[in-house]
């Protein structure tokens, strides 16, 4: 006899998926768009693959920016040159003290340098849709209101499907996806638009220079001072392609973020999603077992997971 279907929760692990993946609020473009102007701060370090992609993206933007500025944070390869190709200045980054990292100290350079009124921060893999900075303006809410977009997911290499659980759990630590959580924890690393005199006051990226994830521990910082922040994912607005230079770029990416971003999350969080990857990456050898076993019924019911 088969005692195979006593064992497995299957349904319980259904709703804690429904649970921490409940709602996924999407980048839409508003009625009103902001006036204000915009500087986009782009930290680049061994970006010569894809700058240019992101730096053409910025040139077809449906509305205008006051300053677009290229931090070269000491790289190796080709940056300086694509960075000057498109009429750009390159901003060279001063040594890196002691007691920073390198993108927050990147960052904080170019919004020293920012003139704009709202400072907009992107890193270098993104791609943005011909109106996302549009659409980010007629989405941000006023000073006290930053704006934080985890991009679209896009993957064109079989071994980058591999990165696909980490950026879902993204899209959960910060609350943004659970079920009736309404306030959020963090913000998103690869877009964040701020009014920058808010930025300027809260000493920008200097409370979190020390940290891996930086952008995630500011936003923790500002809900310690009570201010109210939007998280949103791209859509079809602002996409990106994580760890597409291959599997060991992946295994890094695993490892530096799972080990410091379990850490940061809310412990509950952490523990069920961590709980619940481990349920369903075990799906496919279940599958596998009970194909050989000839169970139809769970067969059917692990291929609808």
């Amino acid at each position: 006899m088969n005692y195979r279907g006593e064992r497995h929760p299957d349904i319980f692990w259904n709703l804690v998926g429904a649970f921490l993946f409940f709602t996924f609020p999407t980048l839409k473009k508003g009625r009103e768009t902001s006036e204000r102007s915009v500087s986009i701060v782009i930290p680049a370090r061994n970006e010569e693959h894809n700058l240019p992609n992101l730096l053409s993206d910025l040139k077809k933007q449906t509305v205008s920016v006051c300053e677009i500025i290229c931090v070269n944070d000491n790289s190796e390869d080709r940056t300086s040159q694509v960075i000057k190709s498109f009429g750009l200045t390159e901003f060279k980054s001063k040594p890196l003290p002691v007691d920073w990292k390198g993108k927050t100290w990147a960052c904080q350079q170019g919004a020293k340098k920012a003139t704009g009124e709202l400072l907009l921060f992107i890193d270098a893999d993104v791609r943005l849709a011909p109106d996302a900075v549009e659409t980010l303006l007629s989405q941000y809410k006023g000073k006290n209101h930053p704006i934080s977009v985890q991009p679209y997911h896009k993957m064109k290499k079989q071994f980058e499907y591999f990165s696909l659980f980490f950026n879902v759990v993204q899209t959960c630590v910060t609350g943004l996806t659970v079920f009736m959580k309404k306030k959020h924890f963090g913000f998103y690393g690869p877009v964040m638009m701020i009014d920058r005199e808010l930025f300027d006051e809260n000493k920008g990226y200097e409370v979190v220079k020390q940290s891996v994830i930086e952008d995630y521990n500011l936003g923790k910082y500002y809900n310690k001072l009570g201010i109210h922040f939007n998280l949103l994912l791209g859509g079809d607005k602002i996409q990106f392609r994580m760890y597409s230079v291959g599997i060991k770029q992946v295994i890094e990416g695993w490892s530096k973020n799972f080990s410091s971003g379990s850490l940061a999350s809310k412990w509950w969080i952490g523990l069920l999603v961590f709980a619940w990857i481990s349920a369903y990456t075990s799906v496919p050898f279940e599958l596998g077992q009970n194909i050989i076993d000839g169970d139809v019924t769970y067969i059917i019911v692990l291929a609808t997971i």
